[in-house]
């Protein structure tokens, strides 16, 4: 299998999957996989505590129901919203939501050409699940580089670590990246890297990897 084929391969398995959630959920945090609104609403702090976005371009990958795009707007934090995301659905639902907002049904790895930078590029959630076309590694290394081409400024990903709570359940088809492994990948790309593994309740479970130009 090529790399075009197996991106592909990824592509539809995800758009089936997000969409039975959706049918089955509707508009919820849930049907993107999160585990409750407080878990989504978590990493959006983070991102306005460490970062200020007042009047810069931010593109969303993964941009699911424009969820962050609410958020600024509630914070009234100025900005030019760009949001992408696989599953058509929740890109016709965001057009319909917020036509003063671009959205667009793109992939960074298939679309690349077609999809602008930003100042801030920010992608959410969507390096967790566990891939069995590739090893997860290898993928997140070649969304790292495209995402991070994409970005003027900043480049800003999630993660769950291998640095679990003892009481918390690790679950088999989520993948869980090794901070110290991330790092070293981010610091291929630049040397202006921060790592953020205290926020939160479930501290030890996720974290947040900024790379700046």
């Amino acid at each position: 299998m090529s790399e075009l084929e197996m991106f592909k391969k990824i592509q539809e398995d995800a758009v089936k999957r997000y969409s039975q959630r959706y049918e089955k959920l509707g508009v919820v945090p849930q049907a993107l996989g999160w585990g409750c609104k407080e878990d989504q609403l978590e990493r959006f702090q983070v991102i306005t505590k460490y970062n200020d976005l007042s009047n810069q371009t931010i593109l969303d990958i993964g941009c699911g129901f424009g969820d962050f795009y609410v958020y600024l707007k509630e914070k009234q934090i100025p900005c030019t919203y760009i949001g992408i995301d696989i599953i058509p659905q929740f890109i016709s639902h965001c057009k319909e939501q917020f036509p003063e907002a671009e959205f667009y049904d793109k992939n960074i790895l298939l679309d690349f050409e077609d999809i602008p930078e930003a100042d801030y590029v920010i992608s959410l959630g969507t390096l967790n699940y566990k891939l069995t076309e590739i090893d997860n590694i290898v993928y997140t290394d070649i969304f790292m580089e495209k995402a991070f081409q994409k970005a003027r400024q900043k480049l800003i990903l999630d993660f769950l670590s291998t640095r679990l709570t003892k009481d918390y359940p690790r679950e088999d088809f989520v993948y869980y990246h090794e901070p110290k492994e991330i790092l070293d990948m981010a610091f291929s790309f630049t040397e202006n890297v921060e790592l953020i593994h205290n926020y939160g309740s479930n501290q030890h479970k996720q974290y947040m990897v900024i790379l700046g130009k």
